[in-house]
């Protein structure tokens, strides 16, 4: 596990912290709460009280964007680390700009 932990030295783009709260969908589960705590336009870091397991598709419901799809890469505790189905396109990412820490 450790090593998909530490793989976040091969992002394909840098990350920005934000302080975003978004609802998730993981397959099989209702909508629960989660917070993104750094997010770039392929992937995210977030905290959520609901267990979410490694490779699980999800959707993310990003303020001013929409929902997304994504897939999670790793999980450690109420934390998980995931990347975006798609990039997000650059004009769709300024839209979280009031959210960046």
């Amino acid at each position: 596990m450790a090593s998909r932990v530490f793989a976040v030295d091969r992002r394909s783009s840098e990350r920005v912290d934000v302080a975003l709260w978004v609802r998730i969908r993981v397959q099989g589960q209702p909508e629960h709460p989660a917070r993104i705590a750094n997010i770039s336009r392929t992937g995210f870091m977030a905290m959520t009280p609901c267990p979410v397991y490694d490779y699980a598709p999800i959707l993310i419901e990003l303020p001013r964007v929409g929902w997304v799809r994504a897939t999670t890469l790793w999980s450690l505790g109420d934390r998980i680390g995931g990347e975006f189905e798609h990039p997000i396109e650059a004009d769709e990412f300024s839209k979280l700009r009031p959210f960046f820490i």
